[in-house]
């Protein structure tokens, strides 16, 4: 199990069936001779949603687990059912998850260390991949599993610690200490023994250099000292080096001052509160008795009720009343579980979100969840966060956000009952339901008045009737009666009176339907034309929201009518400004609007109207995409629809900016495109989002697009859009560092680029695998396949191909050791570039030359380079590529005997690694705070 699920018996692997039949063989063993409930079989099976009839399932599966098993039967194996759930019967010792943890307790109580690392290593060499690979989807394994995957870590630290005290070579456990301590940054362990190896070794300086970059990190990222134990290493490390020490170690040089942002993500309060006095009593509750006293525990609350019954405002309420409780801040996080228009916000995705609001730059954002997770939870240690999760479809969706330390409190909202987090997390269910009568009336009269109210007695008891207490019908209705202030409330209780539909989705309890539809069809009857056509069309729009720009899109219509259709809306409640340019809708009210509207149902004017906001995403992202890289061979697209009204951009920081607020929105609109069958869309949003979900390090979304837009490919047959799709992957692949699968991909598209006849298809797949080989340290292989890419891109007469493969011919023949041979390709290839205005290829050219000359100890020229390649990326708006160009012109000053220069060098690229939030930011302070006074 400690990898795919695999069962031998004497000496043959058994086939042991399908993947769900693995999952359960692998959920029983895990749990070896002990009772599991259906349910939790279940949930673990099938996390998104079990089938009606699970039981009948689990059954079946068990059934032909028996029969692949029935040999083992004389081991003593055999899973027994009973009404409430399975078990398996086994010996412990045929399981390897078991054997791991029996010879881990076991090294713990074994004193000689030579005899520890030989139990450690037969334990270790029992992982082949992570638990139950081939068997689980990632959040069922994250459940399971967290507490073997910590067991593995202890036991790698355990191993090496026993090496180190059985007085082996020190040097030989510096590359396995090294990617420990690389692996884990926030884990005390690794670091102490990497410096006592360091130490052991004689590497003094390079053990003090390792504790100051480490105690930085520490304090950058947690806002705490290294533990004394770390400290007594670097004491002894400054012994060694026979340096006086006047102070303890926090009077050392203290990392540059970088300044915190404390998140205060909360939403505005409701304009419009009333009632909750009870629950905003037991929520106090949950708070210490003394203000500043800090949580024992984490403290999670789950707001639970139907839509629309008002969970959100009272959690914004609430959350804005404590907020002085939680000194360092508030997050929150919209997770989209209902949202008809978007897809519920994964875990992965959303502890991403959590990280960068924590100020956690793109870079150091660990690709794997359960890294994502760790170094999520380990920022939350000794801080006192308020989060609100709003929105949540199911415990597992939430639970990787859950803090690992007390201090903090959560707050949950959803539509469906959290039962999970009761049991297992010790949560406090609040459960919301719809207004009384009274508190209606309390929030009719705060928004119309208690004089308004007081006059027509009958027709509010009527209004809150048909209303049914929910809160978002009241607000509605009372936005309706504000626009008329002259008309009678008795005329709006005839009308909403006439009405007896409601919305299928709101049902509010077994003796209560709460007549929604009414409420919102009153309200869309009493639109102008143009802002009822707006509100059915915005039903089907992609993504959580949209700008005033996607409007005229949906209308195709020129001002002013787009923006007056958005106030009117935005007058009557119907859709909520979040910015000056942004709105939302919310998701009741989308499905209403849908039901208005549906495409290919008899209402062409909303398929004309999705294709017109599809081109106007489609052409903006393709003119957004081009404005980021202005070299990148353009994607060929049809001309937009009449009425599309794209984006243009004049310059690199619109089109940034346009793509920070709209990727979310693209990346939906790229579902919604596929979900049509509308393959060429598909393609085309795929292919413009490429550079900046690169640049942002969203591999997750960049994942899941390409995966569309390869399968969008090869529904339409078309050869070509899957080379693409394939070559996007590849590179995504190598950037979150699986390099087997990006070579993978890589020879997949080369394929198809041969069966196409394509040479510079083929060459620029060539090139992109020439960086994979070099992660892998193959630099002769690299080298071979550029040269081959510019054989073919010569042939062709492609100037800017040729003259990139030249440059990386001349980079890869510097670093196999041949700096002089290298001066020839590069020097031709930013001649081309030069004469083809390529400006970003000579800027990476002039990089290359820098380094070239540098080994060469031509540090004049080398630095004439790099001088020369930071002012084009200034020019470009490349900020990270002008810092690493002028973090290298100060290594060759700094080699070149210029120490000053060096500095000043390396000040102006920590200036723009610190805006940043880089982590290259941090090895470079480390050179300036050795340069001597």
């Amino acid at each position: 199990m400690l990898g795919p699920v695999e069962v031998y018996f004497r000496g043959s692997r058994l086939d042991i069936g399908r993947r769900r039949e693995r999952g359960l063989l692998g959920l029983l063993l895990l749990e070896a001779n002990r009772f599991i409930s259906n349910d939790q079989l279940t949930s673990l099976l099938w996390t998104s949603q079990a089938p009606v009839n699970a039981r009948r399932y689990l059954a079946v599966h068990a059934s032909r687990l028996r029969s692949r098993l029935a040999g083992a039967v004389s081991l003593g194996v055999n899973i027994e059912g009973r009404s409430d759930g399975y078990r398996i019967e086994v010996s412990p010792e045929l399981v390897d998850v078991h054997r791991f943890r029996h010879a881990v307790a076991l090294a713990h109580r074994i004193s000689a260390p030579a005899q520890r690392v030989r139990t450690l290593e037969s334990a270790l060499q029992l992982w082949r991949g992570p638990l139950m690979a081939d068997s689980l989807d990632l959040e069922a394994r994250e459940r399971i599993g967290a507490s073997l995957a910590e067991a593995q870590v202890q036991a790698r630290e355990m191993l090496l610690e026993a090496r180190l005290a059985d007085a082996g070579p020190a040097d030989a456990l510096l590359p396995d200490l090294v990617q420990l301590a690389g692996e884990y940054p926030l884990r005390e362990r690794g670091h102490r023994m990497l410096m006592q190896a360091l130490l052991n070794s004689g590497r003094v300086a390079e053990a003090l250099q390792h504790y100051l970059e480490m105690r930085r990190l520490w304090i950058d990222e947690l806002g705490m000292e290294p533990g004394p134990e770390l400290q007594a290493v670097h004491q002894k490390i400054l012994n060694a080096d026979r340096v006086v020490v006047s102070a303890p170690p926090a009077a050392q040089p203290p990392p540059v001052a970088r300044h915190r942002v404390v998140p205060a993500q909360l939403p505005p309060d409701a304009p419009v509160f009333a009632g909750r006095a009870e629950h905003l009593r037991r929520l106090n509750g949950l708070l210490p008795s003394e203000p500043g006293q800090t949580l024992r525990a984490v403290v999670i609350s789950a707001i639970n009720g139907t839509a629309g019954v008002g969970k959100t405002a009272l959690a914004v309420r609430w959350g804005r009343r404590v907020a002085d409780w939680f000194p360092d801040g508030q997050l929150y996080l919209n997770l989209r579980g209902f949202d008809p228009s978007a897809y519920p916000t994964s875990p992965g995705e959303a502890v991403r979100s959590l990280l960068e609001a924590l100020e956690v730059p793109a870079a150091q954002i660990p690709v794997d969840l359960q890294a994502r997770v760790g170094l999520y939870r380990s920022l939350l240690i000794n801080r006192r966060v308020f989060l609100l999760f709003d929105n949540a479809l199911s415990v597992e969706q939430v639970r990787p956000l859950l803090p690992g330390s007390p201090g903090s409190l959560v707050v949950i909202t959803s539509r469906n009952r959290m039962d999970g987090l009761v049991a297992t997390d010790g949560a406090e269910v609040i459960n919301v339901d719809v207004l009384t009568e009274s508190e209606s009336r309390e929030l009719l009269t705060e928004r119309l008045g208690a004089q308004r109210v007081a006059a027509e007695p009958e027709a509010v008891r009527t209004l809150i009737a048909r209303c049914g207490g929910l809160p978002l019908a009241l607000v509605v209705i009372a936005a309706q009666a504000i626009l008329q202030p002259a008309r009678p409330l008795a005329d709006l209780a005839r009308e909403i009176s006439a009405d007896t539909g409601a919305l299928d989705l709101l049902a509010g309890g077994d003796d209560r339907l709460v007549d929604v539809r009414a409420v919102f069809s009153w309200s869309y009857h009493m639109l102008s034309p143009s802002a009822a056509r707006l509100f059915r069309l915005l039903g089907w729009a992609p993504g959580a929201d949209f700008s005033a720009r996607a409007v005229a899109a949906l209308l195709g219509a020129q001002a002013p009518e787009p923006q007056q259709a958005l106030e009117e809306l935005t007058r009557a409640h119907l859709i909520v400004r979040r910015s000056p340019d942004r709105f939302s809708m919310h998701d009741l009210l989308r499905v209403y609007a849908r039901e208005l509207a549906a495409p290919g149902s008899g209402e062409a004017e909303t398929d004309q109207a999705l294709n017109r906001l599809l081109d106007h995403y489609v052409h903006s992202a393709h003119n957004a995409a081009m404005a980021l890289r202005p070299q990148r061979d353009p994607l060929p697209v049809s001309a937009p629809v009449e009425g599309a009204a794209p984006v243009a951009f004049n310059g690199v920081e619109q089109a940034r900016d346009w793509f920070g607020a709209e990727h979310q929105v693209l990346a939906d609109a790229v579902r919604m495109a596929f979900e049509r069958g509308d393959d060429t869309r598909v393609e085309a949003l795929a292919w413009a989002l490429t550079t900046f979900l690169y640049r942002i390090g969203r591999w997750d979304d960049q994942l899941d697009i390409q995966r569309l837009a390869l399968e969008a490919g090869r529904r339409a047959a078309d050869p070509a859009r899957q080379c693409r799709a394939h070559r996007a992957l590849a590179n995504t692949h190598r950037r979150r560092a699986e390099y087997p699968q990006a070579l993978a991909e890589h020879a997949n598209a080369l394929e198809m680029y041969r069966l196409l006849d394509d040479p510079i298809g083929e060459a620029h797949t060539r090139m992109d695998m020439s960086l994979v080989l070099e992660k892998l340290g193959d630099l002769a292989a690299a080298l071979d396949q550029v040269e081959r890419a510019h054989q073919s891109f010569e042939a062709a007469g492609h100037r800017s191909g040729q003259a990139n493969a030249l440059n990386a011919i001349g980079w890869f023949t510097a670093l196999m050791g041949k700096p002089e041979a290298g001066i020839g390709p590069c020097t031709r290839a930013l001649a081309m570039l030069t004469e083809i205005e390529d400006l970003a290829g000579q800027a990476g050219t002039l990089d290359s030359l820098g380094y070239i000359h540098r080994r060469a100890g031509q540090f004049e020229e080398a630095a004439q380079s790099y001088r020369r390649a930071a002012e084009l990326c200034r020019h470009l708006g490349d900020q990270l590529h002008e810092a690493d160009a002028l973090n290298n012109l100060g290594d060759t000053y700094l080699e070149a005997g210029l120490p000053q220069r060096a500095g000043q060098a390396w000040e102006a690229a920590l200036a723009i690694l610190n805006e940043l939030g880089h982590e290259m930011g941090q090895s470079v302070q480390t050179k300036l705070a050795a340069l001597p006074l």
